[in-house]
């Protein structure tokens, strides 16, 4: 699990490589991360993230997904509308993330942070948080590689494990299993919820599930965005039987 990895498998169907970038409707009138999708497949896709600014708040302890983006929220709202340090107003983004920490509890969490894209005409100097706002500033130098699952209606309690547990299933038997296994041992961020509708929106709501893995070439233009893997452990040299003279021997044939 991250929640539970259930063993499945499915038949991906690959993208070609210079896809165009694909986003919410959403992001047609709100600022959006920038990818690109690198695979796709009935059950999730695959995206190579381009560098972004993002606001996060300090972990949110409960173990419930709903109260957390709840009150993570409210300090985020709170910036935008101008209570930062330069009372700057800031234009809504999309997609309002909710992270899930590995730990105990019953989201297998200890916890929430909740994240705010920065928009692009502030990334570079976003507005600085309020020292007693608990929020801070957090910049993807570098690309990142996401495995995404899209699903509707609205983010609750039971519906982001539900979800959670299906992108799991769906990655045994195609390239990026080995993501399940650098889950399992990662301490930082699991999963992440990412949110794009206001709570207003009734209908055709989009939400996605989002798993950030190390990737082989990342922060390549093209990537592939397949998991970096590590090599099986060497098995340890059997001691020799021969005899010192025989191995003088054997290394004078064979220079």
């Amino acid at each position: 699990m991250v929640v539970v990895f259930i063993v499945g498998s499915s038949v991906e169907q690959a993208v070609a490589g210079r896809n165009p970038v694909r986003q919410s409707w959403v992001c047609r009138r709100l600022d959006c991360p920038d990818y690109r999708t690198v695979y796709e497949g009935p059950n999730f896709e695959v995206r190579q993230y381009e560098p972004a600014t993002w606001l996060v708040t300090h972990p949110v302890t409960t173990f419930s997904f709903e109260t957390a983006t709840f009150v993570g929220l409210r300090p985020i709202l709170d910036y935008i509308q101008g209570h930062n340090c330069n009372w700057t107003l800031v234009p809504m983004t999309a997609p309002l993330v909710t992270s899930v920490v590995l730990g105990a509890g019953p989201f297998a969490s200890s916890g929430f942070q909740v994240l705010f894209l920065v928009p692009k005409s502030l990334a570079d100097n976003p507005p600085v948080p309020l020292a007693d706002s608990g929020l801070v500033v957090d910049r993807w130098k570098g690309r990142r590689c996401m495995i995404v699952r899209k699903f509707s209606g609205f983010a609750k309690d039971r519906s982001v494990l539900t979800e959670a547990a299906a992108l799991a299933a769906a990655l045994p038997g195609t390239n990026w299993e080995p993501v399940l296994d650098q889950v399992r041992t990662k301490g930082d961020s699991a999963y992440s919820i990412a949110q794009y509708d206001p709570p207003f929106e009734i209908f055709q709501r989009m939400n996605e599930v989002w798993v950030n893995f190390q990737a082989v070439d990342a922060e390549e233009e093209y990537s592939q965005c397949l998991p970096d893997v590590e090599p099986p452990p060497v098995p340890p040299t059997p001691p020799s039987t021969e005899s010192p003279a025989e191995a003088d021997l054997l290394q004078i044939n064979f220079r």
